[in-house]
């Protein structure tokens, strides 16, 4: 009898968490909150694409964490920034073109398209 009694305690303490936060979602002043903070988030997206747009064609540094480059060897890595031209961007999705270095060690252009909402920042190099 004991047991299941500690067994309903543990449940209950792991899903207090979720309990807490369907309680929190009923909270008019929470709404609120998150819907201005919604808000910020969709202004700071569409400031930074227009930012974006208007360094088409210019060369520009993008920091993120999302960033994965795989090359034709199925070698794989993590970059935190990416140098590159901006070829076209729209809202959700941007084409940047980069040098990249072969085995050959031969320059050569590659095309990297990416979400624009995992860009953290950007640099414009050239003018």
């Amino acid at each position: 009898m004991w047991w299941v009694i500690g067994i309903a305690v543990i449940i209950l303490y792991y899903k207090m968490e979720d309990v807490l936060e369907i309680l929190k979602k009923k909270d008019p002043e929470y709404q609120k909150n998150k819907h201005k903070e919604k808000k910020i988030e969709i202004e700071e997206k569409h400031k930074l694409v227009d930012q974006l747009k208007a360094n088409i064609g210019n060369v520009v540094t993008i920091k993120s964490d999302d960033l994965i480059y795989t090359n034709q060897n199925n070698m794989a890595w993590d970059m935190s920034e990416l140098t590159g031209k901006i070829l076209e961007i729209d809202e959700d999705w941007i084409n940047l073109e980069y040098r990249s270095k072969k085995i050959i060690k031969k320059e050569c252009s590659d095309h990297f398209i990416f979400r624009t909402d995992s860009i953290k920042s950007f640099t414009s190099l050239s003018q």
